[in-house]
């Protein structure tokens, strides 16, 4: 492997994923161990510096299988390239709610730290080599703190939603907003958090590497990670999202090699428990990782009823459901009294 003095960066890895919608028992843990296989790959891949941007793992605490064979993977990378530094970013998912709880995020640095020289744990905003980062704090007037403390640097590293107003909201999805971007005075802002790749001015968004839902799949037409050489980023293409996706129609499914699987189409509101029972026996039979229902019940008069099925639903964000129902003028009043 040559060695080149850049960085690579990979987010949002989400090791220890737990799928419920979409899964069986079985299918469920065999997306775990696609993840950490995944995870495994990439890692053997990156030929420079390395930056894990935030959400290593998929929660404050990881099953103990997954999180020790996480530590061999980052173990093993750190001692086989000495020459070479791994960042790791603490994220919404890795940091925990309060300070009497030790993540697994945590006790994996702690772990690799002790044994390894080149290894940097960043919890708090940091100066590196490749430019400064913010990683994920506990709430929103703390982000925009250290937003405003950002030195001049070519690049700013985040873990945040960018341009996203409910985000703001939750103490969990922070936001950087359009203002805050162009006020930054960092030439270029790499944003981790957000699943889909987007570009926009100096922000460059990747989206995550690898997929662990059906969602992942949809708005983009390949997974890429972030490149940064001589303070320039940009998107390396890993693959095409045809490699892992598929969609697929509900009264003609068929056994596919893809992970990820979309149930679509069109159906009576009287043809609703057919759809349910064939894709509940498409996934006791498939060999894919998920398989979502995204089918269409309409009604006798061809209104449509719902398109997503029940199991898929874990809230309902009034807020996003009123902004989708009024004019924009109509709904800065409502969000102006809320």
């Amino acid at each position: 492997m040559t060695y080149v003095r850049n960085l690579t960066i990979l987010n949002d890895v989400h090791i220890g994923v737990q799928r419920s919608a979409g899964t069986t028992p079985i299918s469920a843990w065999n997306l775990r161990q696609q993840v950490l296989h995944q995870f495994a790959l990439r890692i053997d891949e990156v030929p420079s510096d390395l930056m894990i941007l935030g959400d290593l793992f998929d929660s404050i605490s990881v099953p103990t299988a997954d999180f020790l064979r996480t530590f061999e993977i980052l173990h093993g990378w750190l001692g086989q390239c000495e020459y070479m530094t791994l960042f790791l970013v603490a994220g919404n998912h890795d940091a925990p709610k309060t300070d009497t709880t030790l993540s697994s995020f945590q006790l994996l640095g702690r772990l690799l730290s002790g044994l390894h020289r080149n290894i940097k744990i960043i919890e708090q905003p940091t100066m590196t080599p490749y430019g400064y980062v913010v990683p994920h704090v506990s709430n929103q007037d703390r982000f925009d703190a250290a937003l405003a403390k950002v030195p001049p640097c070519e690049v700013l590293y985040l873990h945040c939603n960018f341009d996203n107003k409910f985000a703001a909201q939750s103490d969990q999805s922070l936001n950087l907003s359009q203002e805050q971007a162009e006020a930054c005075p960092a030439k270029h802002i790499v944003i981790a958090h957000e699943h889909q790749t987007r570009k926009i001015d100096k922000v460059w968004i990747p989206g995550n590497q690898i997929v662990t839902s059906v969602s992942d799949c949809l708005g983009s037409d390949a997974k890429r990670w972030t490149i940064v050489e001589n303070g320039q980023p940009r998107l390396e293409k890993l693959y095409d999202i045809q490699e892992v996706f598929e969609q697929m129609p509900w009264d003609a499914l068929t056994e596919s090699d893809k992970p990820f699987i979309r149930v679509v189409g069109q159906a009576a509101a009287v043809q609703a428990s057919e759809v349910v029972s064939a894709i509940s026996v498409y996934r006791r039979q498939s060999s894919a990782l998920v398989i979502t229902n995204a089918v269409k019940v309409l009604a006798e008069d061809g209104s449509q009823v719902f398109e997503r099925s029940l199991e898929s639903v874990k809230a309902f964000d009034v807020m996003a459901a009123l902004k989708e129902f009024l004019k924009p003028e109509e709904f800065s009043v409502v969000e102006g009294v809320l």
